[in-house]
């Protein structure tokens, strides 16, 4: 989520294979890396989005009425444990 706009995890994961950055600047090969790198990290990025989905829903359900983007508790949804 950002700029207070959450997009739930089917959206975003139907747009992870138009994601690409090749253009020169600032940096050719940093961008080709990130492309690469979100690639290569997609089943994890995929996983957090759905977590993310979860995480969201359960607050919503426990807080009706109550906007999701105004508690700072929520900033970060999205991590991987060991």
């Amino acid at each position: 989520m950002t700029g207070e706009t959450g997009y739930p995890a089917e959206a975003v994961k139907q747009m992870l294979p138009g994601f690409s950055t090749d253009h020169g600047y600032p940096s050719w090969p940093t961008n080709l890396w990130l492309t690469a790198l979100l690639q290569l990290f997609r089943p994890h990025t995929e996983a957090l989005l759905e977590h993310s989905d979860r995480v969201v829903e359960a607050w919503r359900a426990a807080h009706p009425g109550e906007d999701v983007f105004e508690d700072r508790a929520l900033e970060i949804t999205r991590y991987l444990s060991r």
